[in-house]
């Protein structure tokens, strides 16, 4: 049986879509990929607060967010790893309507933001007509700037509130959320579903059509069979990102392994695991879809496990 080719002339690179719109956050060549849905699994007092306020203290070396949120039970026995990173205000109870006063504020970020455009627009039309010598002010303009009082005093230009001028990057901490009101909302669901897409923008800005919102969820368990109490599995299917200490539950790495083993090496994965988890509070991070193939695997957050048959595939210098 032989193999040949035919062209069909169609479908061609004239009709790729614009790639460079891809709503993530910029991030160092070896940080996490942004905005991101990261699962980290660990059981009570297993060292999930500790890697969580790990990758916190990266963010803010990185820059990467502009505003970070956490719902939780348990939010003030946790302020030593997070309160450096979260002001009061952006603490939350996890009740039913939690997870909407979140989006609500990425919301409103995102308006400012698009009003903070129009500011700096209107501010450049009213300073180029001052230095015109064609340009006239209409009635309209007149009434305008008389009222925003540009006529008496030179106006400042606008200042934006996170400093670079791109659209709000937000991260939503969900702390031991599960069974609790929020889990059962039809906001949690869009959270994950909806994550690089959440607050849509009028116009693209900055390779993003939305403002998006990275997602980092600290559970005990990687699934539950109480029917309500845990992530189900439409929506673990979302997640970008898993980072997973020693189970000492048999069922649980089979359920993993189960659900993994579509998009994964599963070979590659146990003996990745079992390297990282083999001390004390070891952990493995795994990236789906990595910006490198050598870094798919990731141990204590500090050592890419490099599987030989990957060196060939790798595109960085780190």
């Amino acid at each position: 049986m032989k193999l040949t080719k035919k062209s069909l002339n169609a479908y061609g690179k004239d009709t790729n879509p614009n790639d460079e719109v891809n709503n993530e956050y910029p991030t160092p060549p070896n940080s996490l990929k942004a905005p991101f849905v990261l699962m980290n699994v660990a059981s009570r007092g297993g060292g999930k607060s500790f890697q969580t306020s790990k990758i916190l203290a990266q963010s803010k070396k990185d820059k990467t967010y502009d505003v970070i949120y956490c719902i939780s039970p348990n939010y003030l026995s946790n302020k030593a790893y997070f309160g450096e990173f979260i002001k009061d205000e952006h603490v939350f109870l996890p009740t039913k309507e939690s997870i909407s006063e979140v989006l609500l504020l990425i919301d409103q970020d995102r308006d400012e933001f698009e009003q903070h455009l129009e500011d700096v627009k209107e501010y450049n039309d009213f300073t180029r007509k001052m230095k015109s010598k064609s340009d006239i002010f209409s009635d309209e303009d007149i009434f305008k700037y008389n009222n925003l009082g540009w006529l008496d005093a030179t106006p400042e230009k606008p200042i934006y509130k996170y400093g670079k001028v791109q659209p709000p990057r937000s991260l939503l901490i969900l702390d031991d959320v599960l069974g609790q009101p929020c889990v059962s909302s039809n906001e949690f669901t869009s959270a994950f579903i909806r994550n690089r897409h959440l607050s849509p923008l009028q116009e693209s800005h900055s390779n993003r059509t939305a403002c998006g919102c990275s997602l980092l969820v600290n559970v005990q368990t990687y699934t539950t069979n109480t029917g309500g109490g845990g992530v189900n599995r439409a929506l673990r299917e979302q997640v970008t990102h898993l980072l997973l200490f020693k189970n000492k539950s048999a069922k649980m790495m089979e359920k993993i392994r189960e659900e993994l083993c579509s998009v994964i090496d599963i070979d590659k994965f146990n003996m990745a695991y079992e390297e990282a988890t083999r001390e004390k509070y070891g952990n493995l991070l795994i990236t789906f879809a990595p910006k490198c193939p050598t870094k798919m695997f990731i141990k204590n957050l500090q050592e890419c496990l490099v599987f030989e048959e990957d060196k060939e595939l790798c595109n960085c210098k780190h």
